[in-house]
């Protein structure tokens, strides 16, 4: 029961802070059965959130084992399942903080060991964590694993820790957890700390372990198993050389998907991440095999590019959004959304003005507090959605107690019902609100300066051709190349 309830408030509090929650290839992960869900780990504690309000079956997750030093918070992951890892980076800072700031010889020559890999670390500090996941493989269970170790802000997939091909091949060496697979889950943020943005988990295809062999010649199973991991696992994620590539990457994305698209997404639904990721994903393998196309296809992919990212120029000259570049300028269609948009605001209007004023100081003193003294990326949305789960309980007993004193029990417990309906159709609403209201500034513009309409419009179906043609002159390359071919 502790499980699915935590799991119902994660979900909520992840809907509160992005406006997308999705995932990609949900029927890539088995129903039951042994699995070693392989994630990667850019967005610190909501990563493990996303991905258990979005995998369907129950998920047990690993932690770091300095969590389980504070006892209440230790009581409470263990009532959970989470299984404690002994990380080398959070031994030795624990061993620093116990040795102090001493300047002895001997402290000396202990910050020498520490400078070796594991700074004199037994290795086997994890076979404890290691039997207590074969044990839950052995009894069907989902196991999350992040394989780079810690939480990051790299444009890049961090190098995979051996762990997770350690344990499958300890499986598989006893006879243990028969079927198990490794499942590859990337996390793919549109800005991982921006409240109301958009996040996609993507599953990419499992490693049977009882068919997996290790490339001949290997005399290391657990690298090369790692190797495999590691290279599905940029399959399903957005990886660049830099911030700034990854950053090109996004933008490119977006705007290919609003040009190829037919019409604009309705107000409600905006572009799904989802959809733009295996964009994204062909525009990053794109731009890697740049340099090693032939002269031609190269020229005309770079012109392309050079031209898309102009068109996106130029639709924020003109204040038009990428996914309003394809709105209808018919004056029916325009009449039908303003008739759509006051009845919508007429319904849900008093709603979210009532979740805004219930919910407006916690959440702001959530998002106050979780900017305070920020040093990462990974940090905001995480702290912002555990001050907001804590001041919004605190909210929620304080209203329901006044109500319950001023008008009796039955008022107070339907008061409780409404209070998280009303801030999620508050948030969303707003969400809807701002699309609404952006995309009858540019129907209004373009209405009035129909040249310009008629420019973006020509342009835009023209690069949708060139990017199709371009896009299939790749298909074709790929075909005529030998499988490893260069």
């Amino acid at each position: 029961m502790l499980y699915p309830t935590l799991r119902l408030i994660a979900g909520v509090a992840l809907r509160w802070y992005y406006r997308e929650v999705t995932i990609v290839g949900a029927g890539r992960v088995p129903d039951a059965g042994p699995v070693i869900l392989a994630v990667n780990h850019p967005n610190a504690l909501v990563d493990a959130l996303v991905v258990g309000w979005l995998v369907p079956r129950r998920i047990r997750i690993t932690a770091k084992a300095v969590l389980f030093d504070q006892p209440a918070l230790g009581a409470f992951l263990r009532a959970m399942g989470v299984i404690p890892l002994r990380r080398a980076s959070d031994e030795l800072a624990k061993r620093r903080r116990e040795a102090g700031r001493a300047t002895t010889a001997a402290s000396d020559a202990r910050r020498a060991a520490t400078a070796a890999p594991d700074g004199g670390l037994d290795p086997r500090r994890n076979v404890e964590a290691f039997d207590a996941i074969l044990a839950a493989l052995d009894d069907g269970a989902a196991i999350l694993i992040f394989p780079e170790g810690k939480s990051h802000d790299d444009s890049a997939l961090a190098p995979l820790k051996t762990g997770p091909a350690r344990i499958a091949l300890t499986a598989r060496e006893a006879n243990r957890a028969p079927g198990l697979r490794i499942v590859p889950v990337g996390l793919v943020f549109e800005s991982k700390e921006a409240p109301r943005s958009r996040v996609a988990a993507v599953v990419g295809e499992s490693i049977r372990m009882h068919e997996w062999q290790a490339p001949p010649g290997s005399a290391r199973p657990a690298e090369a198993l790692t190797d495999e991991i590691a290279r599905r696992l940029r399959d399903v994620t957005l990886s660049a050389p830099t911030p700034e590539r990854l950053e090109q990457v996004q933008r490119v994305a977006r705007l290919v998907t609003a040009i190829l698209a037919p019409a604009a997404p309705p107000v409600g639904a905006d572009q799904s991440l989802g959809g733009e990721y295996a964009v994204a994903a062909r525009v990053a393998r794109g731009l890697d095999t740049l340099p090693s196309l032939p002269p031609d296809l190269r020229q005309r992919a770079t012109r392309a590019l050079a031209e898309v990212e102009a068109f996106g120029r130029d639709l924020q000259s003109a204040g038009v959004a990428e996914t309003d570049a394809a709105i209808s300028l018919r004056k029916r269609h325009g009449a039908r959304f303003v008739a759509r948009e006051v009845a919508l605001l007429m319904l849900a209007g008093p709603v979210a003005v009532w979740g805004r004023i219930t919910h407006w100081i916690p959440f702001r003193l959530a998002r106050r507090a979780a900017l305070r003294d920020v040093t990462a990326r990974d940090q905001p949305a995480m702290r912002t959605i555990v001050w907001g789960l804590a001041l919004t309980l605190v909210s929620y007993v304080v209203q329901v107690a006044i109500v319950w004193t001023l008008l009796g029990g039955w008022a107070a417990l339907v008061h409780l019902i409404v209070l998280p309906i009303a801030a999620d159709v508050d948030l969303r609403y707003a969400d809807r609100l701002r699309t609404a209201g952006r995309r009858m500034r540019t129907y209004l513009r373009l209405r009035r300066t129909p040249k310009l309409a008629i420019r973006l419009a020509e342009r835009r179906l023209a690069l949708a051709d060139e990017i199709r043609a371009v896009d299939a002159a790749f298909r074709e390359l790929a075909a005529s190349r030998p499988p490893n071919g260069v």
